[in-house]
């Protein structure tokens, strides 16, 4: 992997462990697993804070104060949380969805992504890019209070 790859998916591993430690998450019950849906993931690099929340207007934000370049939204269709990271210029760089373990299996959650070109596993994290929607994606397993989780984070793949 070329060094932009691996610094990009050392900077979407941050991200996870970020969110994960400082607590945006949510233990509602959700309802029945269907696919991430896309109205649920902004993944449209460089949008403003602004453009993201719109975006965001129908779901539930669990914050309404943007902390540490992060806002976080409460998931549906079992998706847990929902979070955005802004740049210092308060531009959207990646986006992470938790899942709850039982809510699919991993398998399942992967082949959400089979079209993407996988480049291999990093810190115990799958990675895919898709090089037409400039994204990268990391596909993990975080334990949180014994509960396992399932983390797909989205970041700009920025191919030069």
């Amino acid at each position: 992997m070329n060094k932009y790859v691996t610094n990009t998916i050392c900077g979407i591993i941050t991200i996870v462990f970020s969110i994960i430690l400082a607590g945006c998450s949510n233990n509602d019950d959700s309802d029945s697993f269907g696919l991430i849906p896309s109205d649920i993931v902004c993944t449209k690099w460089g949008s403003t804070y602004a453009e993201v929340t719109e975006f965001m207007k129908n779901t539930e934000p669990l914050s309404t104060e943007i902390s540490n370049g992060i806002i976080c939204y409460k998931g549906k269709n079992n998706i847990q949380t929902v979070s955005y990271h802004f740049t210092n210029d308060m531009t959207l760089n990646s986006t992470l969805v938790v899942i709850p373990a039982d809510n699919t299996s991993l398998d399942e959650l992967k082949g959400l992504f089979k079209d993407y070109i996988y480049l291999g596993q990093r810190n115990d994290m799958d990675v895919y890019a898709d090089e037409g929607s400039d994204t990268m994606v990391a596909i993990g397993t975080r334990t949180r209070n014994d509960i396992m989780y399932y983390t797909v984070g989205y970041s700009i793949l920025g191919i030069e």
